[in-house]
């Protein structure tokens, strides 16, 4: 209100995030309806990549590029929580074209807070966790949650109780740090992942080129089931923290690449060699300088933040420019 009086603006549209559950989206709602304006609804990675776009001029009439938003969560179209897209995307629209591989969040919004969680969801998907728990006994991890705790939580996560699907990156790297012992629980989003990445710089020097942990890529996506068992045999074996995480970042970068490879070969509408870099995992340094330097040594051109943040701190640009688009039909 105080800006709109500041500015004198008359908006012609509201737009609001697609979660049903925002307290932003509320008051949009409540904005739209005393203005008497129509209220846009938004995907949430199609503004992060939207947002990136209008950072680089991109001009409302171009055809749709490849995106790659790496995220926390964002309420996808299906209803799930998306966070790892790769997205063919323009202002005016989006189509989901590959993801990472699903996995239960046990106990919903817990399971961010704590991400020893994510790492026993993504376990017992991928693998019998009961024989997990029996082959590493000796490491921390299993240790900590050979409790009645993880059997209950066990069977949410095969009943579909509380445990909605995720594609979050985001939730990976949470993953990722609980097993190897870096962060139980978290008092801010992103602190695990943010520790997991600290793992990596404290342990740079030194390091051999990494041998990089492979994950499957296909037509549909990135499946992290391959992961798993690399991980525990490092642990097994004495590998340090920062070893380990280097190995993770190294490896996940080689599979975006094949991805999106993969992708622009399929979808020939696309404009050739072109990628689109958004969301917040990319306020990873590693991961971000990683995949610029991967893309350009394979002729792409690679479009990524310079002045908005990667995070949701851009988001509003993006969700300007799609609304825009969409009052322009």
């Amino acid at each position: 209100d105080h800006y709109r009086r500041l500015y004198d603006i008359s908006p012609a549209a509201v737009a609001v995030d697609l979660h049903p559950g925002l307290k932003s989206r509320e008051l949009g709602q409540g904005l739209a309806a005393s203005l008497g304006v129509p209220l846009i609804e938004v995907q949430h990675h199609h503004a992060h990549a939207a947002a990136c776009l209008v950072e680089h001029g991109r001009p409302a009439s171009s055809p749709p590029v490849l995106a790659l938003v790496l995220d926390g969560l964002g309420y996808g179209t299906d209803g799930t929580f998306w966070g790892c897209e790769c997205l063919a995307v323009d202002y005016a629209g989006f189509r989901r074209l590959a993801h990472l591989r699903p996995v239960p969040m046990p106990g919903g919004a817990a399971a961010i807070r704590q991400p020893w969680r994510m790492a026993l969801a993504h376990l017992a998907v991928a693998h019998d966790l009961e024989k997990l728990f029996a082959r590493h006994r000796r490491l921390p991890f299993f240790r900590a949650h050979d409790d009645s705790r993880t059997r209950t939580l066990l069977q949410a996560v095969r009943g579909g109780i509380n445990a909605p699907l995720t594609t979050s990156l985001g939730r990976l790297f949470d993953a990722v740090a609980a097993l190897v012992g870096l962060r139980e629980t978290v008092t801010y989003e992103g602190q695990a992942a943010a520790e997991l990445e600290a793992a990596l710089w404290r342990n740079r020097h030194g390091l051999a080129p990494p041998m990089c942990y492979r994950f499957d890529v296909d037509d549909a996506g990135i499946d992290p089931v391959p992961l798993w068992p690399q991980i525990l045999a490092d642990l097994e074996h004495g590998c340090g923290t920062g070893e380990i995480a280097y190995r993770f970042h190294a490896g996940l970068a080689e599979a975006l690449l094949e991805l999106a490879e993969r992708q622009a070969i399929r979808h020939a509408g696309l404009v050739e060699r072109t990628v689109v870099l958004s969301g917040g995992v990319l306020q990873n340094a590693y991961l971000l300088r990683a995949l610029r330097a991967k893309f350009a040594r394979r002729g792409w051109r690679v479009l990524c933040h310079e002045r908005l943040p990667p995070n949701d701190g851009g988001l509003s640009v993006g969700q300007s420019a799609i609304a825009s688009a969409s009052i322009a039909g």
